[in-house]
């Protein structure tokens, strides 16, 4: 019984260690490779930033402040500038379509421009932004810039007259 022990120990020794000459040396699989081309972002401008009509005063500087959420228009500073009725002040607005739920961000290339009139004088102006990012809610949002513009009443250059600037804004996805 012994002999017939070693021997079926043997053969199941042997079994198993061939079966291990059968393993597998390597293995593939398919995989599938998908994009979604997104809708191109596009960032339209609705109303221009427009400071209406201010009254240069004579002493000290004043600043102008269109808020970029609610278009609001403020007068600040020690000088004696003054608001004027006439031209509506507004902040500008823009519409951003693109595809739906995507996030994005909101750049103003410079914040700080100058607006040049008549003369050698011009207004400095720093811009922000009512958000650094949005989402395309049902593939489309809003955003506002508004600003403050300084106004040095002392300052000869700055006559009275129009003055204006540009600036951009970049929309970019996340």
């Amino acid at each position: 019984m012994v002999r017939t022990t070693a021997k079926l120990l043997t053969l199941v020794a042997g079994l198993t260690l061939s079966g291990q000459a059968f393993a597998q040396a390597s293995d593939s699989e398919t995989t599938n490779a998908s994009v979604t081309l997104a809708q191109a972002i596009d960032v339209t401008e609705n109303t221009a930033l427009q400071f209406g009509n201010v009254a240069k005063g004579t002493t000290g500087s004043n600043t102008v402040t269109i808020n970029a959420t609610s278009g609001a228009r403020t007068l600040g500073g020690g000088g004696n500038a003054a608001l004027v009725t006439g031209t509506t002040a507004t902040r500008a607005a823009y519409t951003v379509t693109g595809q739906a739920d995507a996030t994005f961000s909101i750049t103003i290339t410079d914040n700080t421009i100058d607006l040049t009139g008549p003369g050698s004088g011009s207004l400095a102006l720093t811009l922000n932004s009512s958000a650094a990012t949005g989402t395309l809610t049902a593939g489309t949002a809003t955003f506002g810039i508004g600003g403050v513009l300084t106004i040095d009443n002392t300052d000869a250059d700055d006559v009275a007259g129009a003055y204006t600037g540009t600036f951009e804004v970049t929309t970019a996805y996340n």
